[in-house]
């Protein structure tokens, strides 16, 4: 069985979500669902924790645990990050010319599961974008 095929589909795309967040937030603010997917990943029940432990959790709710399956398209997201499509203001997407020559270059096999989670964590990516304040757009944007 692949790693991470016991893992819901919502419970996958949440961890990529969270991933997205943390890298062009500085944070990922987890929510309740991936701190219970979390801990659900290492063996454990949320309702079985004392009071006191899950407190100092959702304290540290920041962080979050990255799956050992995403690792590969967290890091050609990264690699990808300045390689922004844009229309006047808006943040349209990855250019995906960029994003086969990434691939090719750092000799990784694009595949359907992988586009998959890379356009995951893209639409969260323009979420974020075209959220942000018109400064730090320009700051973000390729020159």
């Amino acid at each position: 069985m692949p790693p991470g095929a016991n893992r819901g589909t919502k419970a996958r795309r949440q961890n990529l979500e969270d991933a997205a967040r943390a890298i062009l937030q500085g944070s990922s603010k987890a929510s309740q669902d991936t701190l219970e997917s979390d801990l659900a990943a290492q063996g454990l029940d949320i309702s079985t924790l004392e009071p006191w432990r899950l407190e100092q959790l959702q304290e540290g709710a920041d962080d979050f645990l990255l799956w050992e399956e995403h690792v590969p398209v967290v890091e050609l997201f990264l690699r990808c990050v300045r390689q922004w499509r844009t229309a006047g203001e808006a943040f349209l997407g990855i250019d995906y010319g960029a994003l086969s020559w990434v691939c090719k270059l750092s000799n990784i096999k694009p595949t359907l599961p992988l586009l998959d989670d890379f356009q995951i964590m893209e639409a969260q990516a323009v979420e974020i974008l075209n959220k942000a304040p018109k400064d730090k757009k320009k700051k973000g944007r390729k020159a």
